[in-house]
């Protein structure tokens, strides 16, 4: 199975993510993966924030397995 379909919205398909100032989003001229931080993080570090798609605003909320996937994807950005 693609890696890649585990990431995309559920409402448009785009593979754009952000949260608390980090985003995730596919390339699109290559298709890679870009994992990056844009500003600092606003929220405590015991409090949990919500994954955005910035194509078209769908939310992720609670423990699905995209917004699990994609916090597995910050993690390892940050180690």
């Amino acid at each position: 199975m693609n890696e890649q379909l585990k990431l995309q919205c559920p409402q448009c398909r785009a593979i754009d993510w952000s949260r608390d100032g980090f985003a995730i989003a596919a390339d699109p001229a290559t298709g890679e993966i870009v994992r990056r931080r844009l500003a600092p993080s606003n929220i405590p570090d015991e409090a949990e924030s919500t994954w955005s798609c910035s194509q078209c605003g769908h939310a992720l909320f609670g423990g699905t397995s995209i917004g699990g996937a994609l916090h597995e994807l910050q993690i390892a950005h940050l180690e």
